[in-house]
C-alpha cells in the first residue's frame, strides 16, 4: 500500500511485470498467428501469475484500477484468439471467453472451500467476531441483553465497534457473491 493507503503501487507493479511479459506474447502472435493453443500456454505460464496474485485484493480496488486490469486482460485475449477488431464486451459475451472476475470468482472459490476444508478455526473465530458486534448491536440499540456492559448511551468507542464497518473477508465474501449472481442472470448490453 502507497502513502494514501492505496493498491495503486502494487497494482501497477504487477501490469508492469504482465507488461514485460507481454512481448513474448507479441513475439508468438508474429510467429505463429493461428495457434491459438500456444499463445494460450504462453498467457498461463508467464502473464496469469501475474494477474492471479492480485486476485486476493480485486476486491479493495477502486473501479479505476480494477479497470486497467480488465483493459490489460482484454488485450491478452484479443492477442490469444486473434480479436483486434472486437468491442470490449464482444469477447465475453459472442466468444463466451471468461471474463477476469469470472476467473478470480472460481479461484477464489477453491480458496475459501479450501479455508472452509482446512480452517475451520479461523471460520469459527470470524463467526464469533461477527456475533459479538451483533449482541452488541442489539444490547445498545434494542434491549440490553448482555448483564456485563452497562446500559444507556454508549461510548464512542463502542458504537465506533458495532457500526457495521466490512472486513476484509466480507468484501472477499461479497466480491465472490457478486460475482457469481452476475454470472446467473443473463446480461442486457447485448
Amino acid at each position: 500500500m502507497d502513502s494514501k493507503l492505496s493498491y495503486k503501487t502494487t497494482v501497477d507493479d504487477k501490469l508492469k511485470k504482465c507488461r514485460q511479459t507481454y512481448s513474448i506474447l507479441k513475439h508468438m502472435h508474429r510467429q505463429f498467428p493461428t495457434v491459438y493453443k500456444l499463445k494460450l500456454l504462453s498467457f498461463n505460464t508467464y502473464i496469469w501469475p501475474h494477474l492471479f496474485s492480485m486476485s486476493s485484493i480485486f476486491c479493495l480496488l477502486s473501479n479505476s484500477l480494477r479497470e486497467r486490469i480488465n483493459s490489460f486482460y482484454r488485450c491478452c485475449l484479443r492477442m490469444i484468439y486473434h480479436l483486434f477488431e472486437c468491442p470490449t464486451k464482444d469477447p465475453h459475451i459472442i466468444f463466451h471467453l471468461p471474463t477476469l472476475e469470472e476467473n478470480f470468482r472460481k479461484n477464489l472459490m477453491k480458496r475459501l472451500s479450501s479455508i472452509e476444508r482446512h480452517e475451520q478455526q479461523f471460520i469459527s473465530c470470524y463467526i464469533m467476531y461477527k456475533t459479538i458486534i451483533n449482541k452488541t448491536r442489539q444490547h445498545y440499540l434494542e434491549n440490553p441483553c448482555i448483564p456485563s456492559l452497562p446500559r444507556g448511551r454508549p461510548g464512542t468507542h463502542m458504537i465506533e465497534f458495532y457500526q457495521d464497518t466490512p472486513t476484509y473477508f466480507d468484501k472477499l465474501l461479497q466480491f465472490t457473491i457478486q460475482s457469481s449472481s452476475n454470472n446467473s442472470t443473463p446480461s442486457e448490453d447485448t
